[in-house]
């Protein structure tokens, strides 16, 4: 009979850590997904009403890790996840996943005297994620995040140190998470599209007298699936300021329905520091939009 009840016990007690195993299992899968990526595992995360859009990143974060491990070149890795995030040297809610891939066969050397195992950092922010970067030396070792792309669920920021080790991995990653993008980097493009500039012009002369000599500030003008991207000159950050982008950037979004985001490079010298704006916020006072938490 002790037999018996012992059997018993052991049995309520193999139930019991099984339930409490697959509880902790649920937990772990709650905390690995973000908490601004819609999912079409987590129905909750699309807002009432909304219909989910068409292109395939309907998708939550583990989806989005499995895409990025079978894109990864031999012995490079995912290395680690973060969550409530903020693009490294931007300004903007800590709102990002941190992604850090890495390639650990191979250890390099700084010229600061450090080594380290090449590596990309992705940050995955919501859609409607704004910022404004801090302002850096173009070419200085304080490198902020740039751009990589955006899709309708999410904006993607990457930083990449050792990218000679995987020279085309920003156009790999741009197809692994269906990103739209034009390609930005640290350099000033000063490529001008000619088209755009002259609908831009047009509306400016619309504008208060004398706006329109904003556009011998403008260096760089391009349009690409929705994303604008303008890079605005000044010989010191006292006359360019959070007004003139904001500006700028509104008579973008009326001269040119098409476009859904304007990204902002201001240019002073070798200092930079850049400015995104969604159309939904365009016409929001910079106050409003400009988010105070700084990484």
């Amino acid at each position: 009979m002790g037999i018996i009840r012992m059997g018993i016990k052991g049995f309520l007690v193999l139930i019991l850590s099984v339930l409490v195993a697959c509880i902790a299992a649920s937990e772990l899968r709650a905390q690995a997904m973000p908490d601004s990526i819609a999912s079409a595992s987590n129905p909750a995360s699309i807002q009432a009403g909304e219909t989910p859009a068409e292109p395939r990143f309907d998708l939550g974060l583990e989806e989005i890790v499995v895409s990025l491990e079978k894109a990864l070149p031999p012995n490079w890795h995912i290395a680690s996840l973060q969550r409530k995030q903020i693009p490294r040297k931007w300004h903007g809610p800590a709102e990002a996943v941190l992604v850090r891939l890495e390639d650990e066969s191979m250890v390099l050397h700084h010229t600061n005297g450090f080594e380290y195992h090449p590596f990309y950092k992705l940050w995955l922010c919501p859609r409607a994620w704004q910022g404004t970067m801090q302002n850096v030396v173009m070419q200085g070792d304080e490198a902020p995040s740039i751009l990589l792309g955006i899709n309708h669920i999410m904006k993607v920021f990457y930083l990449t140190l050792g990218a000679n080790t995987w020279p085309n991995a920003p156009d790999v990653l741009r197809r692994t998470l269906d990103l739209t993008s034009l390609t930005i980097t640290t350099t000033p493009k000063q490529t001008i599209d000619s088209a755009m500039k002259a609908k831009l012009f047009k509306q400016l002369e619309n504008t208060e007298s004398g706006s329109s000599t904003l556009l011998l500030k403008v260096v760089g003008l391009e349009n690409s699936h929705g994303l604008a991207y303008v890079e605005y000159t000044d010989s010191s950050f006292v006359t360019l300021t959070e007004e003139e982008s904001q500006f700028l950037s509104e008579q973008i979004f009326t001269s040119l329905p098409e476009v859904k985001t304007v990204y902002v490079r201001r240019i002073c010298g070798q200092f930079l520091s850049d400015r995104i704006f969604d159309r939904a916020d365009s016409t929001a006072n910079p106050d409003e939009v400009l988010f105070k938490s700084i990484h």
